[in-house]
């Protein structure tokens, strides 16, 4: 097992949010640990441990995920025990758990998820997508067991969905640390 901490601050603030809170953005600058935080969630949530877990990680297209996701996601997973399936991009745990790498390069892969109930959501670099893919896969994050639903998502400033992230989750708390009704 890899040992593991989270850097004090925000990266750990985010990985610590109640699971009362469906939505949650982590922003700032390169190198905050965003997109490590967004991998080690289940982990340090222990929401692998449960079968029923269903994640799915997304990045805009899949030479990001090769690139940064799933690299990130096999030094941390492999060590509890998961498998990863190169053909299907996802984790799976012995126990039934598993967490995705998915993408979203146009509006339409969005149906590619009609069906599948999703405990955790999370968006790397969240402004690279159109508001609409975000919207559509709100109604994917569900539960039917006693594991939390959450969306968590990273982003740094620019990229295509600049302004429906800054409205959404910026400019309501622009100092940021503020929950959101």
């Amino acid at each position: 097992m890899i040992e593991w901490k989270p850097n004090p601050g925000k990266q750990e603030e985010f990985l610590m949010l109640p699971d009362s809170i469906f939505e949650a953005l982590y922003g700032g600058a390169l190198g905050g640990g965003k997109s490590e935080a967004l991998v080690m969630l289940p982990i340090v949530r222990g929401f692998y441990k449960a079968p029923q877990f269903n994640g799915i990680i997304f990045r805009r297209t899949f030479p990001q995920l090769e690139k940064d996701i799933i690299p990130l996601a096999k030094r941390f997973y492999i060590p509890t025990g998961a498998k990863y399936n190169d053909t299907k991009h996802s984790f799976s745990w012995a126990n039934g758990a598993t967490m995705h790498m998915g993408h979203l390069e146009n509006t339409d892969d969005r149906e590619k998820h009609d069906g599948i109930e999703y405990n955790y959501i999370g968006w790397d670099e969240l402004a690279h997508f159109l508001q609409p893919m975000y919207d559509y896969l709100i109604m994917r994050c569900r539960t039917a067991s006693n594991l939390p639903a959450i969306m968590r998502a990273s982003a740094m400033p620019g990229g295509v969905g600049h302004a429906w992230v800054r409205e959404r989750f910026i400019d309501p708390a622009p100092e940021g640390g503020k929950i959101l009704s």
